[in-house]
């Protein structure tokens, strides 16, 4: 009876598509890798500089493989640029300097903390900056190798349950328990091996779930982690009777197997805490008979067991 389609995991698989576009920009950081008065560059007394006191610059040597770098402090004059390396002229006395580059946080040198404190004229000083990608995010991902996740299924049927699972590396095994939170339509059975078996029983059915998978994580950006995984579980059927009858036919219990295709989406926010999400499409394998019957009556039972489901959970790691 069931055959209209559940427009929500289309939703959800939208967004999927939109948080892959979205994880094609790395995480980046520029940071200094040195900082150092150069003794051997004569280039400040040969190529001088002076401020508006009229006393000779220093010139700092800002080596960075960006074109489009700016600098603030006591920086005099225009700054130029040749082969990745841009000569900054400074007045005698100043303390630090700002860079500030598209795409990333200013960053502030203070000469302190390099032991130079403050610049001389005519001296040439070395600053050398690199763009590291970030990958502290994505490490807490790998090193967190267990996980336990709360998890709300929307689909055919909601269902509240957990799963519990580990990472080792881009290795991903997981097991789930689903419970149904609510019941199926009213199905009535007759007893036809007994034309004197009274009136015909009514049940009403709620379903679980429990099943495992196995996925291969890709560590996209930070902190973003997609899981494609295949799975295999067991759809049980507890079946209650709403309306009492002098027939005695047992129609409590049923199952089917099931095959599923999913792509578990996860965003870590803080080191051990993140939400997650999951996508999956589900193939009945077999079906018992009673299980058969009621799904053939009530769209709840056959959306729970197989088609399209997401999952939406909050994970802790250990």
């Amino acid at each position: 009876m069931r055959k209209t389609i559940n427009c929500i995991p289309k939703f959800f698989i939208v967004i999927f598509f939109l948080i892959l576009g979205q994880q094609s920009i790395e995480a980046q950081e520029l940071k200094i890798d040195y900082f150092t008065q150069s003794q051997s560059d004569i280039s400040a007394s040969q190529f001088k500089r002076q401020d508006p006191n009229g006393e000779d610059c220093a010139m700092v040597k800002v080596q960075l493989a960006s074109p489009n770098a700016t600098f603030e402090g006591n920086v005099i004059g225009d700054v130029a640029y040749s082969k990745s390396v841009y000569n900054v002229y400074m007045s005698k006395g100043s303390r630090f300097l700002i860079v500030k580059l598209d795409g990333f946080l200013p960053i502030e040198i203070s000469f302190k903390d390099y032991d130079i404190s403050p610049l001389q004229s005519r001296r040439t000083y070395i600053l050398k900056l690199i763009i590291e990608r970030n990958d502290n995010d994505i490490s807490e991902f790998k090193k967190k190798s267990i996980y336990i996740e709360p998890q709300i299924q929307l689909g055919g049927m909601t269902a509240f349950g957990a799963s519990i699972g580990g990472y080792v590396n881009h290795l991903n095994v997981e097991a789930a328990y689903l419970m149904g939170l609510s019941e199926s339509e009213e199905v009535f059975w007759n007893n036809t091996n007994n034309a004197d078996a009274g009136s015909p029983v009514s049940y009403t059915y709620k379903p679980s779930f429990f099943g495992g998978k196995v996925g291969y994580a890709f560590y996209i950006g930070r902190p973003f982690r997609i899981t494609p995984q295949v799975g295999v579980g067991v759809v049980s059927l507890s079946g209650t009777e709403s309306q009492k009858s002098d027939n005695k036919l047992d129609a409590k219990n049923g199952y089917a197997l099931n095959a599923s295709a999913s792509v578990k989406i996860d965003y870590l926010i803080l080191p051990w805490l993140g939400v997650g999400i999951s996508p999956e499409f589900a193939l009945a394998l077999s079906q018992s008979d009673l299980f058969k019957r009621v799904a053939d009556v009530s769209s709840k039972v056959d959306g729970f067991a197989k088609g399209f489901n997401v999952r939406v959970g909050v994970y802790v790691t250990f």
